[in-house]
This record gives structure tokens, sequence and C-alpha cells, in this order.
């Protein structure tokens, strides 16, 4: 997937996972640490699609591990209907706390 770095208060990696599907794609937010380390997400998440023609579709980005005795690290991810489309902009908004943080990637991933 795309990654992209983020240095706030923790400086950290989220990676961004498009899988296609026909008609359902799936998609992932994972985070590293500043060593690529992979790490659990504190929070939730939010997806919008952009699509070519100007369609735009949305999600709830869910946690895959949101307690704390849950085993594993988590990651966020939902699932949606796109078809076969080629092409579009993602914007993932993860939620912690107060904070928030707005990321762009553009699919298929440059």
């Amino acid at each position: 997937g795309a990654l992209t770095f983020i240095d706030q208060r923790v400086a950290e990696y989220i990676e961004f996972v498009a899988i296609p599907g026909d008609p359902e794609w799936t998609f992932q937010v994972y985070v590293y640490d500043r060593n690529l380390k992979q790490r659990s997400i504190c929070g939730s998440g939010y997806l919008t699609i952009k699509l070519r023609d100007g369609r735009v579709e949305e999600a709830d980005l869910w946690n895959t591990k949101p307690y704390s005795w849950s085993k594993g690290i988590g990651f966020l991810e939902n699932k949606m209907k796109l078809n076969n489309e080629k092409e579009f902009l993602a914007i993932v908004k993860i939620f912690r706390g107060r904070s928030a943080e707005r990321l762009e990637f553009k699919y298929p991933y440059n």
C-alpha cells in the first residue's frame, strides 16, 4: 500500500491498502512506529472515496482490535462496493482523542 509519514506528537507512518474486488473492495489502514514496526492504532477512522466521475462513497473504518484484551495488533478496516474502478482519491481521517489526522492517497499508488 501507500505509506505516509506523520511527525506530530509521536513520529509514525500510516499505510493505506486498497484490495480490489468485484464488486466489493477491502480498505485497510495500518500504523507503524518510526522504525517501521507495526503497532495497534488507537482511535477510529473514516474513509471518503472520490471517484473520477464525481461520485463520493463514504464509510467508517472499524478497529480490528477494539479492546485491550484482544489478541494481536489491530488496524482499521472496512469494505465498499466500487465494482471495477481503476482510479480514485482516498481521504482517510483518523481520530484520536481530540486530534484528527487527514491523509490523502491516490489509487493506483504513485
